[in-house]
């Protein structure tokens, strides 16, 4: 399941507004996608989605992460397992002075609940993605 919310400053929006909002939902798998390269990409580069995959290896005793990721994997590094185990978790679209900022939050399953950790991507309303954050 995922959760969408819709921000709006004003009592009401113009017709142009709701069809750049349409866009953008007819638009979301697409977005995934990207925040997903964009994500690896930020974990290769040593930034936020790096940060949070060290987190939990922190954090979580081995048996935890051993439910989450395959030690035994030699193809794939231990961080890129659990950035491969983010699912989509909230999708909202914002108001800010007529323009719309995108948000896409992402977590993993612990034990069948998702983290309150999340990583958290900022798109303007075209999906152009402005920067990464990890949150909780």
């Amino acid at each position: 399941m995922v959760v969408f919310y819709l921000g709006f400053k004003g009592k009401s929006i113009n017709r142009e507004e709701i069809e750049s909002i349409k866009k953008f939902l007819e638009r979301i798998s697409v977005f995934d996608i990207q925040n997903r390269v964009e994500i690896n990409n930020d974990l290769n580069n040593k930034g936020e989605a790096k940060e949070y995959a060290d987190f939990y290896f922190d954090e979580l005793e081995l048996e935890e992460l051993s439910k989450i990721i395959d030690y035994h994997n030699l193809n794939e590094s231990k961080e890129q397992q659990l950035i491969n185990k983010l699912r989509l978790v909230s999708i909202g679209l914002y108001s800010n002075d007529n323009q719309y900022d995108g948000v896409f939050e992402y977590s993993i399953e612990i034990d069948g609940v998702m983290s309150n950790q999340i990583l958290v991507v900022y798109t303007d309303i075209n999906g152009n993605i402005n920067h990464i954050s990890w949150e909780c």
